[in-house]
């Protein structure tokens, strides 16, 4: 199904025309042109290639390969050696943590991510997730170091320099988010997280167990507003109508009262 799914897909977009077999046959100059042509616009949206002469945009675009994602894809994995980095043309992605639980950005047509390949052999500091069909440009890490070491040697350090600076950024944001859940907990269960695990110095573990969406969540909130709209309805009419005492009054009131109770407990530990 997924692969049929891929092709259906890549039929919409193309037509069945290979569009990197055609690229393939023109001459050097006129390939040169398409390229920039088509790729040029991602190439200048990155802060770290933006400000590079003409000919180091010209030589990075020939290097883009494109690459297709399906809905729910992994495109990266958190912990893995990156050898690639990924342009989006188009479609939208998610990066988290590698169980989901921790949401850093979500990324469109126009943004980038893995840039970090390019820096060393390091492990990518978050996975990446399609989150609808993704029409993408892979930079190689080897395509893109042999690049500079043939033609731009005197341009290395300044060009690695601003990707080092544009990786520390995303990584203290990152950071900064991660920390911000670890320490207020009640943030990433509002957001939906099933679960917030706190530092071995802190208190101990939160569990958000019941999600908002959850059939029990749902039947729970009904029989609250049952609740609310019984004592709104009831205690006005019996002070106004009623001076007697009903014994079953009395055992349905205490009733409502357990519910709210258990409501208040709920929605500190487990909600």
């Amino acid at each position: 199904d997924k692969v049929l799914r891929f092709y259906d897909y890549l039929w919409s977009r193309q037509g069945g025309i290979d569009e990197q077999g055609i690229l393939d046959e023109l001459p050097g100059p006129i390939r040169q042109r398409v390229a920039i042509y088509v790729n040029g616009g991602p190439i200048n949206s990155i802060p770290f290639f933006s400000s590079c002469d003409e000919g180091i945009k010209e030589h990075l675009v020939s290097l883009l390969k494109p690459r297709v994602f399906l809905p729910n894809d992994t495109i990266a994995y958190e912990g893995e050696v990156g050898k690639e980095m990924f342009l989006i043309e188009r479609g939208h992605v998610k990066v988290s943590s590698s169980d989901k639980k921790v949401t850093f950005c979500t990324l469109e047509e126009g943004d980038f991510f893995g840039e970090s390949c390019l820096l060393s052999s390091t492990g990518r500091t978050a996975s990446v997730f399609a989150l609808t069909y993704c029409d993408c440009f892979v930079l190689s890490k080897n395509d893109f170091n042999e690049m500079l070491e043939a033609y731009f040697p005197s341009t290395r350090k300044t060009i690695m320099n601003s990707i080092e600076n544009c990786v520390n950024k995303k990584n203290k944001t990152n950071s900064s988010i991660n920390r911000n859940f670890i320490e207020y907990p009640k943030c990433l269960r509002c957001t939906g997280g099933p679960e917030v695990k706190k530092d071995p110095e802190g208190t101990g573990t939160e569990f958000a167990t019941i999600r908002p969406d959850s059939i029990f969540r749902q039947i729970w909130n009904f029989i609250m507003l049952i609740a609310i709209v019984y004592n709104a309805w009831m205690i006005p009419y019996r002070l106004a109508f009623t001076s007697q005492i009903i014994k079953t009054n009395f055992i349905v009131d205490w009733s409502f009262d357990t519910f709210f109770f258990l409501d208040i407990y709920l929605n500190y530990s487990k909600f």
